[in-house]
Order: structure tokens, then sequence, then C-alpha cells
């Protein structure tokens, strides 16, 4: 069996509060990402009101069967590790702009597994990470929402229309 863990990141360790706390920030960036992301996608406000009805009900739909569709699915979630000295990351999502919020973020270093493919890192750093991953989730269920704690940065729900907002 090979092992993709191909969006796998690594922390020093930190408190419940200073975790949450980082994961809100991670938040209210993503927020302004998907914002940009759908106004990419859809033009301005006036076009994406008139579609926002039926692009809800196809991100439901895509939730409810487990599908991946990144023309609506704006969902962002993450598994959290911690071991040792590090809090190990798994990050759920289909669109790179919001992927690089974790990627990007000064606390965060990548620390992706696979077993598929070659890595550029020396074998005593892949040792590490192998041995890592298997402590947190490969050698219990290998499901990371069963073996750590999940965060949800963004769920499933696309961001009410301005106009809808403001009609009354």
């Amino acid at each position: 069996m090979s092992i993709k863990i191909y969006y796998g990141y690594k922390m020093p360790i930190m408190n419940l509060i200073e975790l949450l706390e980082w994961c809100e920030n991670i938040r209210i960036e993503a927020e302004k990402v998907r914002l940009y992301l759908i106004k990419e996608l859809y033009g301005d406000d006036e076009d994406y009101y008139k579609k926002w009805s039926d692009l809800q009900r196809m991100a439901w739909e895509v939730e409810k069967k487990g599908e991946r569709n990144p023309s609506v699915d704006f969902s962002f979630g993450l598994s959290l590790f911690p071991v040792e000295d590090y809090i190990l990351i798994i990050v759920f999502c289909e669109h790179d702009k919001l992927r690089d919020l974790i990627h990007d973020n000064s606390k965060v270093d990548f620390f992706g597994y696979w077993t598929n493919t070659d890595h550029d890192e020396t074998e005593e750093e892949w040792d590490e990470r192998k041995r890592l991953w298997n402590k947190v989730i490969l050698d219990k269920s290998g499901i990371p929402n069963n073996d750590g704690f999940s965060f949800f940065i963004l769920n499933y729900n696309l961001p009410i229309p301005k106009k809808f907002l403001n009609d009354d």
C-alpha cells in the first residue's frame, strides 16, 4: 500500500489556546481568499447573486456525495496531530491559494510523506518523517479524522451575496 500525505506540514508544539488562535487567524485570511476565488470564478457581485442558490445547492451535493468539485467546493479543513515537540498537520482543500495559507505560514514547515515516488530529502530526514507519521496516524486507524483533531477553516456553505443582505 502506498502512502500519500502530499499536504503534510509540521509546526512547533503549542497549547490549545494558541492553536485555536492560529487556526482562527488562518480562517480570517481564508475568508478573503475564498471571496477572491469566487469573484475570479463567477464575476462581480451581481453575477454571483444570480447564481448563488444553484451554486449552494451544488456545494451541498458535493459534500453529501463526498465528491471533489473546485468550482463550488471551497471547504478547507485541517487534521492536527500533537506529537513530541511538533504538531503535524494534514490539509484538506481543493484550492492551491487556500492551501498556500498553510504552506506559506511562517510557523509551518512542509512535512509531506509518501512512498509511491522519489523524494528530495536525505534518508535520515525521510526516516524521521516516516517515524512521526507512523506514530500519529499510520500505526493507528489510518484515518486522519479518527486519529487527530479536526478543525474546519471553511465549511461547504458559500458566503451569502451582499445583495441578499441588503434586500428588504
